[in-house]
């Protein structure tokens, strides 16, 4: 149950997200609250986009601290990711301010839409999901309706500014077996399938230098 203080400060940063896909809020010095808000369209429902946001919380609130160096200083930077999901219709239009992902059904589906992609364009299903803020303007995610919540927390991590952090060489392969073997507990950032993933404090740190970078907080 939460406390009247931190409902106060959750009223807040929605009221300061208003209008804004993702935006960020100094609740304190060394505390952080990040509103990121995804809109849904296609094969899903609201049961299934609210367990999506429970998983993608779950992952990215746990041991959620960044520590910052600055001016020889080095601080420690509280955070808390907040979800906001919807979901519409595929026939009408996009909600301003809201990232759209499109939910397509099954793998396969999946696959043909990236596919589908056509040189210089960007289509929903080329990328499953998006830079903050979309590398162009009208960006959309696409999802298969058969991803779970860790793979989910995965692609959210791109909202927030995070590569993918295995190898998509020839040897695509052996990358997320020696990072499971070399980085344990494993990275949501490489083994997204794995239900024992987590986000690892240089993952936060980059989200903390990201609000400045992608202009999510009006202050510095």
């Amino acid at each position: 149950m939460r406390t009247i203080a931190s409902l106060v400060i959750a009223l807040a940063v929605v009221a300061s997200a208003e209008g804004k896909k993702t935006a960020a809020e100094w609740t304190s010095a060394d505390e952080l609250t990040i509103t990121v808000r995804m809109e849904f369209y296609g094969k899903t429902s609201k049961s299934q986009v609210r367990a999506w946001e429970k998983g993608i919380e779950a992952a990215w609130n746990k041991d959620a601290v960044a520590e910052i160096e600055k001016d020889g200083k080095t601080r420690k930077v509280k955070l808390t990711i907040a979800v906001e999901t919807r979901v519409r219709k595929e026939s009408d239009p996009p909600t301003e301010g809201w990232h759209e992902v499109k939910v397509v059904s099954g793998i396969s589906e999946f696959v043909k839409t990236r596919l589908e992609k056509q040189k210089g364009q960007l289509i929903d299903g080329y990328r499953s999901w998006m830079w903050l803020g979309g590398k162009e303007e009208g960006d959309s995610g696409c999802w298969s309706n058969l991803i779970w919540p860790t793979v989910a927390a995965h692609e959210f991590g791109h909202v927030l500014g995070l590569d993918d952090e295995y190898d998509e060489s020839a040897e695509w392969y052996m990358k997320p077996i020696l990072g499971f073997i070399e980085d344990r507990p494993p990275s949501l950032m490489n083994l997204s399938w794995y239900p024992g993933s987590v986000a690892k404090p240089r993952h936060f740190k980059t989200i903390v230098e990201n609000v400045e970078k992608y202009g999510w907080s009006e202050k510095k």
